[in-house]
């Protein structure tokens, strides 16, 4: 294997080693296929500093970015929908800025907050990105970021697997577009190769 592929991910399974303790408090509030979001995430952030430090080129082929995209995008439906566990109350939220503010001001454990306001962005990201790469328009950019996120968040309050939360919306939009900022940026050093 190529240093500049073995590299990066011994040293984001490595900083993930060093981090499980620290999040070990995590699988108490979440389903523990999280590790496995975490893991990956961390993995393609890895991969960006690499290439960005180092001024690596890596050429992606776009059935190998499709199918990343695609497996990325079933651990997600996993953890926001399928994950395991006890079905709650079908409870919805209209009010912006209420689930947040509570995050902000609770008292509920610093790391449970950051998780749950950090993850509603960053798992979002790479949805902005993947649009950015495959989507000439932003009219079709925002049409499918809307609607993806709008089914998510109503299968969770149909299935009471989750709450259909505006801030949620929010959030993931937020997530988007911060994909959507970055993409060009990350097209400079993972361009498509056939």
């Amino acid at each position: 294997m190529k240093k500049h592929i073995l590299y990066p991910i011994l040293i984001a399974q490595s900083v993930f080693l060093l981090l499980l303790p620290w999040m070990g408090m995590l699988t108490r509030y979440l389903h523990p296929a999280a590790y496995l979001m975490i893991n990956l995430v961390l993995t393609l952030l890895t991969f960006i500093l690499f290439a960005f430090a180092l001024r690596i080129r890596y050429n992606v082929r776009p059935v190998f970015f499709h199918l990343g995209f695609l497996a990325y995008s079933f651990s997600m439906l996993f953890l926001l929908i399928i994950r395991s566990g006890s079905f709650g109350a079908r409870t919805a939220n209209w009010t912006p800025l209420r689930t947040i503010e509570l995050y902000v001001y609770s008292d509920m454990p610093f790391m449970i907050r950051l998780y749950n306001l950090a993850a509603n962005v960053g798992l979002f990201i790479p949805f902005g990105v993947y649009l950015m790469y495959v989507c000439s328009t932003w009219r079709v950019r925002i049409g499918i970021s809307v609607a993806a996120i709008w089914v998510i968040e109503t299968t969770q309050y149909v299935t009471a697997r989750g709450s259909l939360d505006i801030d949620d919306f929010i959030l993931n939009m937020m997530g988007v577009c911060i994909g959507f900022i970055v993409a060009p940026i990350l097209k400079k050093r993972f361009v498509w190769s056939s």
